[in-house]
């Protein structure tokens, strides 16, 4: 692994982790104030979808926010979404807590999110690289 690529992931994983605390917090009271897993997961999935692109795409990449970007991250945020929704749901119906459920579905979809903005979302060509 090149030290760009180690670089990169750093920001990604110190990113993600403030991008993951929005979301979960986000979920958390959701849940608190007696929403669903479901809904919780969906509410805090979309307010969390212009937080995340505008932080990877400024932090972690070097790359402008464009409307082009945005729909591709969007649509990758669609399939993190059913990848998060069906984790956190499969937890709780196995008798795990709707808290720690939805942490962990969040760190699970996290590690497809890094995979899915490198090859698709945040192109190389379209992104500076950091040294």
């Amino acid at each position: 692994m090149k030290s760009t690529e180690i670089h990169r992931a750093a920001r990604f994983l110190a990113t993600g982790g403030i991008n993951t605390a929005v979301y979960y917090l986000q979920y958390a009271a959701l849940v608190w104030l007696g929403i669903s897993t479901g809904l919780a997961v969906t509410a805090a999935t979309l307010l969390t979808i212009p937080i995340s692109f505008v932080n990877f795409a400024l932090r972690v990449y070097g790359a402008r926010p464009t409307p082009s970007g945005l729909r591709r991250f969007a649509a990758l945020y669609a399939a993190l979404y059913l990848l998060n929704l069906g984790a956190a749901t499969a937890f709780v119906e196995i008798g795990i807590g709707e808290y720690l459920a939805g942490l962990l579905a969040a760190m699970l979809t996290a590690s497809a999110s890094y995979t899915g903005n490198g090859l698709y979302v945040f192109r190389k060509g379209e992104r500076d690289e950091y040294e």
